[in-house]
Order: C-alpha cells, then structure tokens, then sequence
C-alpha cells in the first residue's frame, strides 16, 4: 500500500488510490465510530481488559481485483467477501 494516512493516533488507513477528500472523509467517518464505540461501552477511551492493540489499520484497495491480489498475500484470507475485519492477535504486544 503506497499511501499511508494518520488520522489520529489510534488510526490509520493504508491504501492504494484513495484522493485527499476520500481519505478526510474516511478518517471523519472513523474517528466518529471510534469515539461511538468507546461512548457506548464506557471504555474511557481505553481498550478491552488484554487487548494490546494500540492502532486500527484499514487497508483500502483500489478495485476487487487488487483486493483478491493481494488481500490473500497479506492476511491468509479468503477474499470472496466485501471485505473483513481482521483483529490479529489482542494478547500479544508488539504486533500491530
């Protein structure tokens, strides 16, 4: 993924074609879930009890065909799918 955006320390999109207003519209959208979640479930902005995972990576692909390219090459999954949400491995650290 060529392009890599902060948009907030807790996340990040990578992706392959995205335009400025894309990205700004998706970090938008991301941080108001981000902060819906942490809203709903009282979490004070931390994460759950043994999550390690400091940072949300979306990839986002330029087509399908980029996304069957390489979403099977970069997380050993299936891509017949709109997609997934991959959570990795919470218990560790470092990983992310």
């Amino acid at each position: 993924m060529s392009q890599v955006y902060h948009c907030n320390d807790s996340i990040v999109i990578r992706s392959q074609a995205l335009s400025d207003k894309q990205v700004a519209d998706a970090c938008i959208m991301l941080i108001a879930k981000e902060l819906y979640f942490h809203r709903v479930f009282a979490t004070k902005g931390k994460p759950v009890a043994e999550d390690n995972n400091n940072t949300m990576r979306a990839n986002v692909y330029h087509n399908r065909d980029e996304f069957v390219k390489y979403a099977t090459a970069h997380f050993t999954m299936p891509t017949n799918n709109g997609g997934m949400y991959l959570e990795g491995y919470p218990g560790q650290t470092g990983l992310n």
